[in-house]
């Protein structure tokens, strides 16, 4: 395992404030700053925290004060927009990042170089899913799954034949209709045309009901992988929900598996899944993401001592306590852009953590 040097964190405003002070974001935005609280306190326990401020592309401590990067090796936690700019800055101090620009790319173009075990997984776009829905459907089945790159749209496409009375005396015709179902938050028509669209076969993820929630959990896991070795492994869960053996195993053979695909990065995150089809249980591959900048769940430890073992490897963090913080409503929100009291973008708000009710 790899020991990093320094974990660097983004900073808008040059402090480790923007990851304390909520009065800025919205909910979600909040709560991924919230989750990442505790990594960056551990970091900075070990003299291992760096901010990168992005106003000045400067490599900082949680003092103001600027830290020499030259020839360490730097584990990078920034959002999917940063990424480049942090990377750039880091390369141009002499800085050694657990990952590359390259590889990150190659992660977000993942189904080029990895298929899943048991569903295929294709490349498209917006103008090939409106021309061609007949051949998708035959394809990858109806209903089936579709998703952009950049993850501004997930959902799912159903054809349905209705019949329509025609011109003629009891004349009746079937019409095809097809309906693109987006999940909350999501759009089928934002982004432009020519942008990359997967397609896949339509699964709904197992869930079971755990007393640790009021409410179904997934079965869904996450996983870091750093150096092509397994860092931490959590179920989709802001709750503390053991893994089973057979999982563990499952998730490991699969992390082999990537590990020979020789020009496939060897840090990223893995989502795995469950699903039942024709009354048979699948272990798949969800999807990857960048390390940097994926998000992280309850036994998602991030830090390690100078041993390569894990220092958190039950994150903290309480749900019940986040609930209790009081958050800007949306006007108040609206108010802070204008004024210029927000962070440009709500940053943290696109790490990569899945939408609870998403299904894939």
């Amino acid at each position: 395992m790899i020991i990093p040097d320094f974990y660097c964190f983004l900073s808008y405003t040059g402090s480790k404030d923007d990851y304390f002070d909520f009065s800025k974001y919205d909910k979600n935005t909040a709560f991924n700053m919230f989750c990442m609280q505790e990594d960056l306190l551990l970091a900075e326990s070990l003299g291992k925290l760096v901010l990168f401020d992005l106003r000045k592309g400067k490599f900082i401590n949680s003092k103001g004060k600027k830290v020499d990067i030259a020839g360490k090796t730097i584990f990078c936690r920034t959002s999917v927009g940063d990424t480049e700019e942090m990377f750039e800055a880091i390369e141009k101090h002499g800085g050694k990042i657990i990952g590359s620009l390259d590889e990150t790319l190659k992660v977000r173009r993942w189904f080029d170089y990895i298929q899943p075990q048991h569903r295929r997984i294709a490349k498209t776009n917006h103008i090939d899913v409106l021309e061609n829905m007949e051949k998708h459907m035959q394809e990858f089945d109806n209903p089936f799954f579709l998703k952009s790159l950049v993850k501004n749209f997930a959902g799912k496409t159903t054809c349905s034949i209705e019949n329509m009375q025609g011109s003629g005396p009891n004349m009746v015709i079937p019409i095809k209709k097809y309906q693109v179902e987006g999940f909350p938050g999501v759009s089928f028509r934002h982004g432009n045309n020519n942008e990359d669209w997967l397609i896949s076969n339509f699964v709904n993820v197992n869930s079971e009901v755990r007393e640790e929630q009021d409410f179904p959990v997934r079965r869904e896991w996450r996983v870091f992988v750093v150096s092509g070795e397994i860092l931490s492994i959590s179920r989709f869960s802001d709750y503390i929900i053991p893994i089973e053996s057979d999982i563990t195993i499952k998730i490991e053979e699969e992390i082999a598996r990537f590990g020979q695909v020789e020009s496939f990065p060897k840090n990223y995150v893995c989502d795995f899944f469950e699903y039942d089809k024709n009354g048979e249980t699948f272990f798949d591959i969800c999807e990857f993401n960048p390390i940097e900048s994926a998000g992280v769940y309850r036994s998602n430890g991030l830090i390690v001592d100078d041993n390569g073992k894990l220092i958190n490897p039950i994150r903290k963090y309480d749900i019940d306590e986040f609930k209790k913080i009081k958050l800007p409503n949306e006007i108040e929100l609206l108010e802070n852009v204008i004024s210029k009291k927000s962070h440009r973008n709500n940053f943290f708000s696109i790490f990569t953590r899945s939408n609870q009710n998403k299904k894939t």
